[in-house]
C-alpha cells in the first residue's frame, strides 16, 4: 500500500502529519513536491530523507498527475493500492492504517468500484463528538442527490443517518481527505486531467468513476479526523477556498476550476440553490441565512444549480449510475450497501 500527499512551499503541515500519524513500516509514504521554491525544496528533501519518506519533485502541479505517478510507482514495486491523504488528518481508530490495509486487501480489485473512503470527523464540532462508538459523521459528499451536497450531521443536510445501517455503503462521492484507489482501477477508468491543480481535482476523479458506472465506497470502523485548525499559523488558510484569490492560487494552484468543470461536464459545480440565479447575490445570502435558521430542512430540499443544470443541459455528461444517484433521495439511506453489489 502506498500513501501519498502533495506539498507546495510549506512543510510544516507534513511535519504535523508525521507527528500525528504512526505509519507501519510495510506502508510506503511518498511526498510529491508540486512547486516549492529552492529553499523549501531543500528543506522538504531533508525532512523526507530523515523520516524515510520518498521525495519526488513532481513534473506537474496537478493532483491527478501525482496520483498517476504514485500508481506507476506502486505497480513497479508490487503494491495494489494507492491512498491519497491530506496533511491535516490523523486517525481516531486504533491501528487505523493496519486495519485499512487489511480491508483493502480483502476488497481487492473490483470492476464495479472507483475510490474508497472512510468515516471522517470533520473539524472541531465533529471531533469533539468522538467517543469510540459506531456512528456515521461526515461520511461522503454528493454531487447530484437532493440536499446540501454532503452526507453529514448538519441541520441543513438531507441525509438521515437513522436510516443508515452501520455497514460499508456505496456512495456517489467520498470525503476525499483520504481516498484509496486500486492500481488496476486507475489504469482502467481514469484519464488524467492536468487542467485541475488541486481544487476539484479529486471531485473530477470521483465523477470519472461514476461515468464509468463504478460506485465509490465508504468503509465502516475506520474513523479519521480532518482537523483544519492544524493549518493555523502555517501561512495556509484554514479552508482552502476561503481567502483572497492570490492566496488561494499561491497555496493551491489554478483557481479557474469551476470554468474547467463546466466546460468538461456541461453543468456547473455549484451547490447554491436554483433561485439564486434570479436575485442579487447579497439578497440570496440574506435569504439563505434566514431559511437555514428558520426552516433548514426545507432549504436543504430546494433544487441546487448543479442538479438543475445536470438535468436540463443537453451537453451534460451522464451515465446510468449518475442518473441513478440523481434520482436517489439520501433521506431513505444509501443507494446500496457494499455487500449487495
Amino acid at each position: 500500500m502506498i500513501l501519498f500527499c502533495c506539498s507546495r512551499n510549506n512543510y510544516i503541515m507534513l511535519e504535523k502529519w508525521i507527528s500525528n500519524n504512526n505509519i507501519p513500516k510495510k506502508i510506503k509514504v511518498i511526498n510529491f513536491d508540486v512547486g516549492s521554491n529552492k529553499d523549501n525544496l531543500k528543506y522538504g528533501k531533508n525532512l523526507c530523507k530523515k523520516k524515510n519518506i520518498k521525495f519526488i519533485k513532481s513534473s506537474s502541479a496537478a493532483i491527478q498527475s501525482c496520483l498517476e505517478q504514485a500508481v506507476n510507482f506502486a505497480i513497479k514495486n508490487s503494491h495494489d493500492w494507492v491512498i491519497y491523504f491530506q496533511q491535516d488528518t490523523y486517525p481516531l481508530t486504533k491501528n487505523f492504517y493496519q486495519r485499512l490495509l487489511m480491508r483493502l486487501k480483502k476488497i481487492g480489485y473490483n470492476p464495479n468500484l472507483g475510490f474508497v473512503g472512510v468515516n471522517v470527523y470533520h473539524d472541531y464540532n465533529d471531533i469533539q463528538q468522538y467517543d469510540n462508538t459506531k456512528k456515521w459523521m461526515t461520511a461522503a459528499r454528493s454531487f447530484l442527490q437532493i440536499g446540501d451536497g454532503w452526507y453529514r450531521t448538519n441541520k441543513i443536510c438531507r441525509v438521515n443517518y437513522q436510516n443508515f445501517l452501520y455497514k460499508d455503503f456505496l456512495s456517489e462521492s467520498i470525503m476525499w481527505v483520504l481516498a484509496a484507489c486500486n492500481v488496476k482501477t486507475f489504469k482502467k477508468i481514469i484519464k488524467v486531467d492536468k487542467n485541475f491543480d488541486f481544487l476539484l481535482g479529486f471531485d473530477d476523479l470521483l465523477y470519472q468513476a461514476l461515468l464509468n458506472n463504478c460506485y465509490n465506497l465508504v468503509l465502516t470502523n475506520l474513523d479519521l479526523a480532518h482537523d483544519q485548525s492544524l493549518k493555523i499559523g502555517t501561512g495556509i488558510q484554514k479552508k482552502s477556498t476561503i481567502a483572497p484569490k492570490w492566496k488561494i492560487k499561491k497555496n493551491y494552484g489554478r483557481i479557474d476550476m469551476f470554468d474547467i468543470w463546466k466546460k468538461k461536464y456541461g453543468f456547473s459545480f455549484n451547490f447554491d440553490k436554483k433561485f439564486s440565479i434570479f436575485i442579487p447575490f447579497i439578497l440570496y445570502r440574506v435569504i439563505r441565512k434566514l431559511m437555514i435558521n428558520i426552516c433548514p430542512k426545507y432549504y436543504s430540499n430546494l433544487e441546487t444549480i448543479i442538479r438543475y443544470e445536470y438535468k436540463s443541459n443537453q451537453k451534460s455528461k451522464k451515465s446510468k449510475l449518475t442518473d441513478d444517484f440523481y434520482l436517489h433521495d439520501p433521506i431513505v439511506g444509501p443507494i446500496k450497501y457494499f455487500k449487495d453489489l
